[in-house]
């Protein structure tokens, strides 16, 4: 996992709005992950942002639960994303 030095966003320099999709998306899941939860669980984590970011964002869970052996829950509409899951549940579309 990157340490947050690495990820090189001027925090205290701008507000959100002045940072791209990718750079907003790592603002969002960096505070959550410092905090060192047992479980994450994130709702469209990778949701508009390119495929490098999102493959970044993945390999950080992926990061988080092999060397904290923290639990991860994402929720997603990206099949490619799923198929890397050790666990799939598909909810079935329509009302419940």
């Amino acid at each position: 996992m990157p340490a947050l030095g690495e990820l090189r966003v001027p925090l205290r320099q701008a507000p959100t709005s002045a940072f791209g999709r990718g750079a907003t998306a790592w603002l969002a899941i960096v505070p959550a992950l410092v905090r060192e939860p047992s479980v994450s669980v994130a709702d469209e984590p990778t949701h508009n942002v390119d495929v490098a970011c999102s493959g970044e964002i993945i390999e950080l869970f992926n990061d988080q639960r092999r060397e904290q052996g923290v639990g991860v829950v994402l929720v997603v509409h990206d099949k490619e994303i799923a198929r890397r899951a050790e666990v799939r549940m598909k909810l079935p579309t329509g009302r419940s």
